[in-house]
């Protein structure tokens, strides 16, 4: 069911850019083009309907192609926390239970070498394949795999590109829809007792939170929206990138929440919706004045978790011009 809601969008939308990530642009055929390709590395490692995969990375446009190229072929997406203590990266890879996982250059080392503790009565955290997605190619013990050639294959796009019955690309056409009640995701969380909880999310689940906060918002095509609420997070997931895919809106990536750089994407790509936390909301108040007066685009905040307090929400709506809804 997502596999078919991303392959419509990029079909309807194959023009626009679908995310901005930092100096990086992918319109939605290019982002199909690059989920088509890591999917078929996951179906290389023998990836099964219900097979865990650990993604460990930000927000930035390696997530989004690692997760929209497992769920085709049944993958359950593991979006970790990125707490870089060891002993909490191996207790979220244990409660993952998965059946391989996928990082960054940056968090290589830690993640090899959390990976390669034997194994003390529970998952065998060691046996995990690990690709590192460094830059246009994918780093695993068996190689690299090269880069989709882009160019050419939008070259061999036929006139028919506007028949909206298209389905995909290759062979991501024939997956799609095929798991719609089986698990998409599954996130993870520090329970009352410290101990590590999970939370799993199905296809269709997944798609019908994103489609209700589209509506809720009204949005569209137009529309563009700033993803800094992790997507380790339900809210960030849902209500972030699928939402933007549902509609076909742009994406604008931040790795983390830092209040001059968020203040100067609201400029800068003339943001219109902003998903974040109270915290978040707050601090960007500190922001200079002149900068807060710049942001002209904004129509929507919403607050995912617990509101804002009245006078904070209030100070908010008229330094930036719009109220802070609660999710």
């Amino acid at each position: 069911m997502i596999s078919q809601l991303f392959n419509n969008a990029a079909f309807k939308h194959s023009d626009r850019i679908a995310l901005v990530d930092g100096d990086r642009q992918m319109t939605y055929f290019e982002l199909q083009v690059y989920v088509e390709w890591i999917a078929r590395y996951f179906q290389s490692l023998g990836i099964q309907p219900g097979h865990r995969i650990a993604i460990y990375m930000p927000n930035q446009h390696e997530f989004v192609i690692s997760l929209l190229g497992m769920l085709p072929l049944g993958g359950v997406a593991v979006p970790l926390p990125l707490r870089e203590d060891p002993v909490r990266l191996r207790a979220d890879l244990l409660a993952a239970k998965a059946h391989a996982a996928i990082t960054i250059p940056k968090y290589r080392e830690l993640l090899s070498a959390v990976l390669a503790q034997p194994a003390q009565g529970g998952w065998p955290l060691h046996k995990i394949p690990l690709a590192v997605f460094e830059e246009d190619n994918i780093a695993t013990a068996e190689g690299a795999l090269l880069p989709p050639e882009a160019t050419a294959k939008l070259a061999h796009v036929t006139n028919g590109k506007n028949d909206h019955n298209h389905a995909g690309i290759g062979f991501l056409s024939s997956l799609a829809g095929r798991f719609d009640e089986h698990a998409a995701a599954m996130f993870l969380h520090v329970n009352s007792a410290g101990e590590t909880a999970a939370r799993s999310y199905t296809h269709r689940a997944v798609v019908e939170g994103a489609e209700k906060f589209v509506q809720s918002s009204q949005m569209t095509a137009d529309d563009c929206i700033l993803a800094v609420l992790p997507f380790s997070q339900t809210h960030g997931l849902i209500n972030g990138l699928f939402a933007a895919i549902t509609s076909g809106a742009k994406l604008i990536l931040l790795e983390r929440f830092d209040e001059a750089t968020v203040v100067q994407a609201l400029m800068d790509e003339h943001v219109t919706i902003y998903p974040g936390l109270p915290a978040m909301f707050g601090k960007l108040l500190d922001a200079p004045a002149d900068k807060k007066r710049s942001v002209q685009s904004l129509r929507l905040c919403f607050s995912a978790g617990a509101s804002l307090t009245p006078e904070v929400n209030e100070t908010f709506q008229r330094e930036f011009g719009v109220a802070v809804q609660t999710l």
